[in-house]
């Protein structure tokens, strides 16, 4: 018998008795397992739990069986709706990366027609910085999103400036532009908020789950102390600790 130095103050005694385990019950490890390494392997750990411990009714004194169904059920709810919140942050930031290449391919044209009208580029690059161009290396609009979508007001007032409004690319398409821009920046901003605010509420309650998984694990060590590990594992455990 294994030496278990275990505080059983917060066990109670099980109504089952031990059994040995058979071999085919023990899951293999594969490269991922059943660990609950991330969220949903948490999931699947407690769905495997929960079936085996109503059979057998092993009972805590902390915490009853109802308790931890419904923080599980909470747990994957706000796990579902932060990945919902995440997709469609992925769908914002490919809108955002489409429009940022439209707007490096078109500024170039307002660039050439202003060079046009001045004489020349490097006397266009001059009056760059009128138009919300960056003067150094890229000579587009800012590249950081938080900056470029103020840059555009001072573009449309440097087409105003200059009485380039009704070129190809004057205001009207400027301003379209910008307005798409502030709207999907500000949707990113709102979504990130939410995601932000879904992962603090799930950390909490991955705690809480963690924290029972430790405590049922112990919990068996103290009814089955000659074969805790292969119960633990007949319980959906494929580690000792959480």
């Amino acid at each position: 018998m294994e030496e278990n130095n275990i505080d059983t103050s917060v066990l109670v005694e099980s109504n089952s008795t031990p059994t040995d385990t058979q071999d085919s019950n023990i899951v293999k490890k594969s490269k991922r397992g059943n660990a609950p390494s991330g969220d949903y392997d948490l999931i699947a750990v407690l769905n495997a739990l929960k079936a085996k411990w109503i059979e057998e009714d092993l009972r805590m004194r902390w915490i009853t069986k109802q308790e931890v169904i419904q923080k599980q059920i909470m747990f994957e709810d706000l796990l579902f709706n932060r990945n919902t919140v995440g997709a469609s942050r992925r769908t914002i930031t490919g809108g955002l990366s489409k429009l940022d290449k439209e707007i490096d391919t078109k500024i170039e044209h307002v660039k050439n027609r202003l060079a046009e009208q001045l004489g020349s580029k490097a006397e266009a690059r001059k009056v760059y910085v009128q138009f919300g161009i960056m003067t150094e290396k890229t000579l587009k609009l800012p590249k950081p999103r938080e900056v470029r979508v103020n840059s555009f007001d001072i573009l449309l007032n440097g087409l105003k400036l200059y009485g380039m409004e009704d070129i190809t690319f004057g205001t009207a398409y400027w301003t379209d532009i910008r307005n798409q821009y502030k709207a999907q920046t500000s949707q990113a901003r709102s979504t990130d908020g939410n995601v932000s605010s879904k992962i603090s509420d799930l950390e909490p309650l991955r705690k809480e789950l963690k924290q029972f998984c430790n405590s049922f694990i112990l919990l068996i060590r103290v009814n089955y102390p000659d074969t805790w590990k292969l119960v633990i594992r007949d319980y959906g455990f494929q580690r000792e600790k959480y």
